[in-house]
């Protein structure tokens, strides 16, 4: 192939977003530390995590209450230590990304059908 990628922009034959994450997102919890594991979107090369309040749904386009958790590339699980208020809860989603873009935070439902993709600027 002739791909050339860098900052979000490609030359040659271009090299596809990344796919969704899907229902592959877990958490599990240990001495006040959230875990969340995921499986790598097809075609990315890094992840990105966005976290937020489960009162401040729906997810996006961005607010105060949405935080992008830390991840390096190639990484397929991260770590939490933040612990909600007292009957508040958090909601996680994961997109994968790779040299030419990012791929969706899952997808908004229009009677149980995936419809427009999920998307903040929190982790743009």
């Amino acid at each position: 192939m002739n791909d050339a990628c860098g900052s979000g922009l490609c030359a040659g034959t271009a090299v596809p977003l990344p796919g969704d994450v899907g229902n592959g997102v877990g958490l599990s919890q240990s001495a006040g530390i959230t875990t969340i594991a995921w499986n790598a979107a097809p075609g990315s090369t890094s992840s990105a995590v966005l976290r937020g309040l489960v009162g401040g749904l729906p997810v996006g386009p961005g607010g105060g209450d949405e935080v992008c958790l830390p991840t390096l590339a190639g990484q397929t699980s991260t770590t939490d230590a933040e612990v909600p208020a007292t009957s508040a809860a958090f909601w996680y989603l994961v997109k994968g990304e790779n040299s030419c873009g990012s791929g969706p935070y899952g997808f908004q439902e229009s009677n149980g059908v995936p419809a427009a993709p999920r998307v903040s600027t929190t982790c743009p």
